[in-house]
């Protein structure tokens, strides 16, 4: 039933179970969890690893995560004890995104880490069943109401927020359009850039759906651009990419700003992603730092060429997160880590993100987004096939601009 993958990765002849991670059985020359013993904490992450319905593939995901869970392995697991990572892909699918949620709750999982399903399916699955997602990427409401979600990042009202900020008040631009996949989430995505807008008394140009399997995507960049000087591109990168390639291969003057994409991404597009606007919600892997850098290592150690983006530090991080909130527990199971997250008050994320604090949310998004614990973002433009920031920091693109 499985095969080995990376040395110690195994992978099952499920369409949906991409991997697990630790404590499979066989040796390890890398030193990964030979010293460790006792029963295996167990993980689940839930993702559009290959998501072919909605155009999606985000096996960077999958990647980080393994990475830092050979880490966690390395300096000791959890208290000694293995960590093991499954990995389930959705297909963008919600129904086997359920699936996928109701198999971790029942194989005794304590936690989903990285969470990131674009159509949904997961969230109400794990809220039912009162279970901790840990750093799942927020893109819909439920994501947000959830008392047992934990995001890391600000996702949806974040991306959406940034977007315009870093168009109307860092490059001043005021006719804006929005390009947006059709997608489950694009209701409330859109209703974010319109509260955006409205805050600086501006509307978008126009609203261009543009649909999950669409071929030729010149008609839609084409119709968004008409009367804009700059089109937010509201979409997952692997999408933002094409629509960038497509903008530049009609010889459009038009400003685009997307979600930070990922490294290899950005190596395709080559000279067409050069001024790209890019909303990072979490510290880009071009900025480095500490946390990047150690987060680049693992991957070396694992054997996995970097290919960083949001979702994939996201992922990072919240495997660690896990492990540091794991560690402080006699008793690791789904309730208990619930608990130690609501009391969370100085989650270290590496200077990749602010110190995560579940105990409140960021003033002035509570009435709206309950479970936003941080909105920053990094604002940066494309030079030379990096990502340059614009900033050199984190901002709050909730407050009005300096």
């Amino acid at each position: 039933m499985f095969r080995w993958y990376r040395r110690f990765i195994c992978i099952a002849a499920s369409a949906a179970l991409v991997g697990v991670v630790a404590g499979c059985g066989g040796s390890d020359d890398r030193g990964a969890s030979k010293d460790l013993s006792g029963e295996p904490v167990k993980i689940s992450l839930v993702g559009d690893i290959d998501a072919p319905a909605l155009g999606v593939t985000t096996p960077q995901l999958r990647d980080a995560a393994v990475a830092a869970v050979e880490a966690v392995n390395r300096d000791g697991g959890i208290n000694g004890r293995p960590l093991e990572l499954t990995v389930c892909n959705t297909q963008g699918d919600p129904n086997i995104a359920a699936k996928c949620a109701r198999t971790s709750i029942n194989d005794g999982d304590a936690a989903s880490v990285g969470t990131y399903a674009i159509a949904g399916g997961a969230t109400p699955v794990f809220t039912a069943a009162r279970f901790p997602t840990i750093g799942n990427f927020p893109l819909g409401p439920e994501d947000f109401d959830s008392p047992f979600s934990y995001p890391i990042v600000g996702g949806t009202p974040s991306a959406g927020t940034c977007s315009v900020a870093l168009l109307a008040d860092v490059v001043g631009v005021k006719k804006i359009g929005v390009l947006y996949s059709e997608a489950p989430a694009s209701a409330a995505g859109n209703i974010v850039l319109e509260r955006a807008l409205s805050a600086r008394g501006l509307k978008a140009t126009r609203f261009t759906a543009l649909p999950p399997n669409a071929t030729d995507l010149t008609p839609y960049m084409t119709e968004v651009a008409q009367g804009s000087d700059a089109v937010v591109l509201v979409m997952a990168p692997v999408t933002a990419a094409r629509v960038v390639k497509t903008a530049r291969g009609l010889g459009l003057d038009t400003d685009l700003v997307s979600v930070s994409l990922a490294t290899k991404q950005l190596t395709e597009l080559g000279r067409a992603a050069e001024r790209l606007y890019q909303c990072s919600l979490l510290r880009p892997a071009s900025a480095g730092g500490p946390g990047i850098d150690q987060m680049l290592r693992e991957m070396k150690a694992a054997n996995i060429t970097p290919d960083v983006d949001d979702t994939a530090t996201n992922a990072w991080l919240a495997v660690h997160l896990f492990a540091q909130v794991a560690a402080t527990l006699d008793e690791i199971t789904p309730a208990t880590v619930a608990a130690a997250m609501d009391r969370l008050t100085d989650g270290d994320l590496s200077a990749i993100a602010p110190p995560l604090n579940t105990t409140e949310p960021f003033a002035g998004t509570a009435d709206t987004w309950p479970r936003l614990f941080n909105p920053t973002v990094w604002y940066g433009q494309i030079a030379d096939g990096k990502i340059a920031l614009l900033r050199d920091n984190a901002v709050n693109p909730f407050q009005p601009a300096e």
